[in-house]
């Protein structure tokens, strides 16, 4: 029996969890019940469809199909893309998409590196679905639609997703198309709904020559949400534009990337990956190096430093007060960061690794123009990220931080200073458990928390943000993705303002390409 037909009773499920929200307001505990129940019977049905039918046979699949010249063509931008995963980004923003070659083709994105498409292993068995096991058939052959470059030596390759995103939340957030934190309580219900595609995205992965030692190439990678993530408005958002130049030990990276300290980021439908609720980190403009280390066959050291635009303008307008008050000093930021990791075994979903610890760091300055004298805050930060993939279907991922006037890394709610204009303290921090019900279909349950030290706070400033939430994604095909996840927010003020949570019931359809 189709897959499609077992997973209705979960979608119908959920919409009437939905729907009754609406009307009795049903408590948080219940809520989170009835989700995970909806997860356990859909790993019932998915399970019992691997017993309903008789392996597939193992025909050619299409992509082998393609002309020898095509394959030819595109080896070097394989070969560089095998070698260098997609980083991502979300509001700390990783790219949203996951870069998979085939013979001559880029295939099968996904919404972030640890949300890719989960690669077959040996203990994972094939749920013998549709998406599974029907191989999709190439798209037709026009005759000169390709990009072309000046120069002969690059090889161009487009990839992204179109995007429709559904959302409904018991209480207002300050951003319902991406999710930070929810506005105080003002004493009168503020449900809200939403429908978007600002996730929409478009992006272009670049194969040059050799230069020396070095392979050349790059990246360039937008979203829908505007020249600025706070106003909420359809438009261009950059969050990639880079070049690099690498080899088996060593990497040089210029332009616009994801900051290095805290590089990874919660497997969330909700667009900002629990940004201001934990996940420290953003896009920048930045110089940065890399040198990989083989310590055994299959363990690695990675060295990691950059200097980096201590401004970023791509959250918030800086244009207005008090946004444009903050200025750097004509010094860079510095951030550093040593991993050690292993990749023997299991790989978390979206790497090639099974185990990975790193520990990183920040200093830097920033200027916040007052009178009659500006002030300088210091801006510091120690981070630490981990993951492990304890078997092929199970992981664990998370990071913590602590740091000084760190608003501008996504960090401390967003607070660099509060309305003395004094540097603001925060620690925080997320973790997240994945299960792949599948190879089709796999689930994030996660936490995070950003809480500000109250010492350093005034009155009318968030001082507690946190996030819970669990979700659901099904791979169709390479090329169909459904997800869902619900999540309970909750955020504290200081006085006069009133604390407010929310729950949040949100469902995105990506075709990716």
């Amino acid at each position: 029996m189709p897959i499609g037909k077992n997973i209705r009773p979960v979608l119908l499920s959920s919409f009437c969890l939905f729907e009754s929200e609406l009307v009795m307001g049903i408590q948080r505990t219940s809520q989170i019940s009835i989700l995970f129940t909806i997860l356990v019977l859909a790993t019932g049905n998915l399970q019992a469809q691997q017993t309903d039918f008789p392996p597939t046979g193992t025909g050619l699949n299409s992509l082998q199909l393609l002309k020898l010249s095509e394959e030819i063509k595109s080896q070097d931008l394989e070969n560089l893309l095998a070698q260098t995963p997609v980083t991502t980004t979300g509001i700390t923003y990783q790219p949203n998409q996951v870069l998979a070659t085939g013979k001559g083709k880029l295939i099968g994105f996904d919404a972030k590196p640890t949300n890719a498409t989960v690669a077959i292993q040996p203990s994972v068995q094939n749920c013998l679905c549709g998406s599974c096991n029907v191989t999709s058939q190439p798209a037709t052959c026009i005759d000169c639609a390709h990009v072309s470059t000046l120069g002969s030596e690059f090889n161009i390759r487009l990839f992204g997703s179109l995007n429709g995103e559904m959302l409904f939340a018991t209480a207002l957030p300050n951003l319902p198309s991406g999710i930070v934190l929810i506005t105080p309580n003002f004493g009168e219900k503020s449900p809200t709904f939403e429908i978007h595609s600002k996730s929409t995205s478009l992006g272009a992965a670049f194969s040059g020559p050799e230069i020396g030692r070095f392979q050349s190439g790059g990246q360039i990678y937008s979203t829908l949400y505007g020249q600025t993530y706070e106003e909420d408005k359809y438009g261009i958002y950059l969050l990639m534009a880079y070049a690099e130049l690498k080899n088996e030990c060593e990497r040089y990276a210029f332009g616009l990337h994801r900051d290095l300290i805290n590089p990874i980021a919660p497997n969330t439908i909700n667009f900002n990956q629990a940004n201001g609720a934990g996940n420290l980190g953003f896009v920048r403009g930045q110089f940065r190096a890399e040198r990989i280390r083989k310590l055994k066959q299959d363990t690695q050291l990675t060295s990691q430093l950059a200097l980096s635009d201590p401004v970023t303008t791509s959250f918030t307008n800086f244009d207005k007060i008090p946004a444009n008050l903050l200025e750097e000093t004509a010094m860079p930021n510095i951030e550093g960061r040593l991993a050690l990791s292993n990749t023997s075994g299991p790989h978390v979903p979206g790497t090639a690794i099974r185990f990975e610890s790193g520990f990183s760091g920040l200093v830097g300055k920033l200027r916040r123009t007052d009178i009659p004298t500006n002030r300088i805050h210091n801006v510091w930060c120690v981070g630490s990220d981990f993951q492990l993939a304890i078997n092929e279907r199970l992981g664990f991922r998370s990071e913590f931080f602590s740091g000084s006037a760190i608003g501008n890394y996504n960090a401390a709610i967003f607070l660099i200073d509060n309305q003395k204009l004094d540097p603001v303290r925060s620690t925080g921090g997320w973790g997240e458990v994945y299960f792949n019900w599948s190879t089709c279909v796999r689930s994030h349950f996660g936490y995070g928390v950003d809480d500000p030290l109250n010492s350093t706070l005034s009155p009318g400033l968030p001082t507690r943000n946190e996030v819970a939430y669990a979700n659901m994604i099904w791979d169709v095909n390479k090329s169909l993705e459904l997800g869902l996840e619900v999540s309970h927010w909750d955020t504290s003020y200081t006085g006069p303002l009133l604390d407010n949570s929310a729950m949040v019931y949100h469902t995105r359809v990506r075709l990716k390409f």
